[in-house]
């Protein structure tokens, strides 16, 4: 049982977007650039390691 006032949940979908079909939560309804920026560099460095894998692969399969 939680104190008056208190939760142990999370906030749950509270925006509907303009140009969206769903709610989003608060901080992924506002955005951040930065992080934005960030997930694509790291997708772009993910598959720059995995061709690099699959490269690697087929010279030892030669």
């Amino acid at each position: 049982m939680t104190r008056p006032g208190t939760s142990t949940a999370r906030a749950g979908p509270v925006f509907l977007r303009f140009g969206r079909d769903h709610m989003q939560p608060l901080l992924q309804a506002i955005g951040n650039p930065r992080r934005d920026a960030a997930d694509v560099r790291e997708r772009e460095a993910a598959r720059a390691r995995q061709e690099e894998y699959r490269a690697q692969l087929r010279r030892a399969a030669k």
